[in-house]
């Protein structure tokens, strides 16, 4: 009996461990099927990797095809410069140099920089660049322009870190090294321009700008699309603008436009100055535009020295000598200060000065405002005309203008001037009704500053006040201007 009982019990182990064995067997069976080389996990894994794959390659060949696309309709083609890095001297004169690719363009910033003026020489563009397109580089990775600033891929370092360094000098009252001759844009565009400049106080003082800082020639028929220029300023002050720093007396900007985004931050430490064009202008801007975004933010949290914050959508100060017609403004203005004087305005921040106008010319704009002040003057096309005789004459404004601001002095916000001395002289200058502001800063208004309603302003009768003398303005036929009266060279 107890022999039966040993015997069954061995059968049972046995049976137990065959069991067991067979239980391992089909664990590791599906532990196969799950995990092994060909297992359901890892064909999932497989799968999801190759879906992310095939997603990155779609995003891939989606953003080249985009590429692609926008190189075509900016009329980006495959640069032949068969000399990249030498300006070629064009056929028919013999004192007309052409750029003719990025690398071209880079040797003929540093050359400015350097010292070679180009007076009475001519360079202009062969075709449209795009900094970001490999099609505007005859070798997008070449190494060897450190000689020009560049360390590494030549793209690389002009479109990140400092960006392209300008042409002519950034640094203040330095005469000898800006341009002096003519730059002919040939009514062509140059797209995607980086610059980013960080000053310490070990800096001088200096100025982000395509031109650099100081500008004694004649720029023309150019397009800058797609800026993207940012100066920070720690300890020592500095100015941000889309062409050049400032545009000194015989100078001319002539059917240029900036499109784009014009930044400026400054640690409290120092003012903030920024604008569309240039920022200081004794010379002749015409038939241009400013379409580039400008933003400022100054953080004087600490400092019980009150700093300034000053931006004018073509120019921060129009001085002596200083002219502006047949131009606009339509760029967003946004500035976000502590403790600061906040002068602002859709055409120049300041008109002051003999003999300076600014004719024919309009805001489309928003100005927006805010933080804390202490003295304040915002107009829709002047922040502040002075004494002396200095004109505002055939102008218009019809952008927004809100200004959420505590801690006030003073405050002088108008649609067309926001403070205006006695002999400054205004004429034919119009503004939108049911708007929060008058013409003039502290609800003034003046003689000739004319309030126009909506209608008026979109059909044609703004139109026929603006032509009373010449036909410098034309209606909005193709509506890039939300029927408002445009100027003849726009299309």
């Amino acid at each position: 009996m107890q022999k039966q009982k040993n015997k069954e019990r061995g059968i049972t182990l046995i049976a137990l461990a065959v069991s067991i064995i067979v239980l391992i067997i089909l664990a590791g069976v599906s532990i196969t099927m799950l995990v092994g080389d060909n297992g359901i996990i890892t064909q999932a894994q497989r799968a999801k990797e190759n879906t992310e794959l095939a997603e990155q390659k779609e995003k891939e060949n989606m953003e080249k095809l985009e590429e692609e696309m926008n190189e075509h309709l900016q009329g980006i083609i495959q640069v032949t410069d068969k000399n990249p890095g030498e300006l070629e001297v064009d056929e028919q004169n013999a004192d007309t140099y052409v750029i003719n690719s990025i690398e071209d363009l880079v040797f003929f910033a540093y050359d400015v920089t350097n010292g070679n003026k180009y007076e009475s020489k001519t360079v202009k563009l062969g075709l449209n660049l795009d900094f970001h397109s490999n099609k505007s580089y005859v070798d997008a990775t070449r190494t060897d322009y450190e000689k020009y600033g560049y360390e590494g891929e030549l793209k690389t370092g002009l479109t990140t870190g400092e960006g392209f360094h300008g042409i002519g000098t950034n640094k203040f009252d330095d005469t000898t090294n800006s341009f002096y001759g003519c730059f002919d844009g040939n009514n062509k565009t140059i797209y995607n321009c980086y610059m980013n400049k960080d000053i310490t106080d070990s800096d001088a003082k200096q100025g982000t700008g395509f031109f650099g800082y100081q500008l004694y020639g004649t720029v023309k028929n150019l397009s800058l699309v797609k800026v993207d220029f940012t100066m920070v300023c720690k300890d020592i002050q500095g100015y941000a603008s889309g062409l050049s720093i400032r545009l000194n007396e015989g100078a001319n900007v002539d059917n240029c436009h900036v499109d784009g985004s014009i930044k400026q931050y400054s640690n409290g430490n120092t003012h903030v100055e920024c604008a569309g064009i240039v920022a200081f202008n004794r010379g002749t801007i015409q038939n241009s535009s400013n379409n580039a975004s400008i933003s400022a933010e100054l953080n004087n949290k600490t400092d019980s020295t009150i700093k300034s914050c000053y931006i004018g959508g073509i120019t921060i100060n129009n001085e002596e000598g200083g002219i502006i017609l047949n131009s606009c403004n339509a760029g967003k203005i946004t500035a976000n200060v502590e403790n600061a004087n906040i002068e602002i305005g859709g055409i120049a921040r300041f008109n002051a000065g003999k003999d300076m106008l600014i004719e024919n010319c309009y805001n489309s704009g928003n100005i927006y405002v805010e933080g804390t002040g202490n003295q304040v003057k915002i107009g829709g096309i002047v922040g502040y005309m002075a004494d002396n005789a200095n004109i505002i004459r055939n102008v218009y404004n019809k952008g927004d203008i809100e200004a959420n601001l505590n801690n006030l002095t003073s405050v002088e916000i108008g649609e067309i001037v926001g403070q205006k001395y006695n002999t400054a002289i205004i004429e034919n200058a119009y503004f939108l009704k049911d708007r929060k502001y008058q013409g003039i800063g502290n609800n003034v208004i003046a003689e000739g500053i004319s309030s126009i309603s909506v209608e008026d302003a979109t059909n044609g009768t703004l139109l026929g006040y603006l032509n009373k003398e010449k036909s410098i303005w034309k209606s909005d036929a193709n509506n890039i201007n939300d029927a408002y009266p445009i100027l003849q060279w726009q299309n």
